[in-house]
Order: structure tokens, then C-alpha cells, then sequence
């Protein structure tokens, strides 16, 4: 059984008094006078003058940029690596790697310098080995630094 009830009578829009509150007449500038704060009157404002300055800066001479844009058109990945950071490089960073990982985990990780280059990481290795990898990863020996350095510099603390 359906039953139909009848909805309540929709005020008219053309009753404009009806529709608004009183508060909708109050002009917006009556509210924005109350909520800024007055500038104060003392202060002291600052001025710029020219000069007249005899400064002659330090006098540089370079060679002029040699375009190597196409010795590097073939480059690979590990070209581009290479050029920042060489073998041995590589080889410190495993080493640290290593044992900061034996310290904390009292086994050895068995990095070695070639599993650092990208060309490992692009090629299969397992989520789980380039985790501990990225995780471990050091540049120093932190038992190579003395208690002097580290005071010394903030970023030991």
C-alpha cells in the first residue's frame, strides 16, 4: 500500500526578507574593522642611498667550456659513474659496509665492490639484499673517528 503525503509548502524566493537573516544586512566592512590591528606609529623606517663605491671584485680567467657532448653521446650508465667515482671507491664503500654490518649483526655481509656498482642494481638482485645493502651502506669506519672529531663536529652527535 502506498500512501502519498504532501510535502510542505516551499518559501517563495521572491520574499526576500524572508530568505535573509538581519545579520545579512550588516555591511562586511563593520567586521573587518574590528579584526585588524592598528600599525604602530613609532617605527623607524629604513632608507637606501647611492653611493658612490670604488669595489673592483676579484678578476677571474677561465678557459672557455670545451663541448664534450659528443664523447658522451654512447655513454652507458656506468660510464657516467665512472667518471665520479673510481675503483677504489668501490672498494671502500664495501668494506665499510661490511663491517658496519658485522657490528650490528655479528655476521658478515660479503659485499663486495662489484655488488656497489649500479650495473648490479639495475640487473637482478633480490628486494631483500638491496635493502640490507641500502641500509648498511657506509663510507667510513665509524670506529676509525676520534671521540675529538666527533665533538668537534656536530654531525657525529
Amino acid at each position: 500500500m502506498v500512501s502519498i503525503v504532501e510535502d510542505e509548502p516551499v518559501p517563495s524566493i521572491s520574499k526576500k526578507d524572508e530568505i535573509y537573516s538581519d545579520e545579512d544586512k550588516i555591511p562586511l566592512a563593520s567586521f573587518l574593522k574590528h579584526e585588524t590591528k592598528p600599525k604602530p606609529k613609532n617605527v623607524q623606517r629604513m632608507t637606501w642611498k647611492k653611493v658612490m663605491c670604488n669595489f673592483n671584485g676579484p678578476h677571474f680567467s677561465s678557459e672557455p667550456d670545451i663541448d664534450t657532448s659528443l664523447e658522451r653521446e654512447h655513454f652507458e650508465v656506468q660510464d657516467y659513474i665512472s667518471i665520479y667515482f673510481s675503483e677504489d671507491d668501490f672498494i671502500n664503500i664495501s668494506e665499510c659496509t661490511n663491517v658496519k654490518y658485522m657490528l650490528m649483526h655479528g655476521k658478515p655481509m660479503n659485499l663486495t665492490a662489484k655488488d656497489t656498482r649500479v650495473e648490479s642494481i639495475v640487473t637482478v638482485m633480490s628486494r631483500d639484499r638491496y635493502f640490507s645493502i641500502r641500509n648498511h651502506l657506509k663510507v667510513i669506519v665509524d670506529g676509525d673517528i676520534s671521540d675529538n672529531l666527533r665533538k668537534q663536529d656536530k654531525l657525529w652527535s
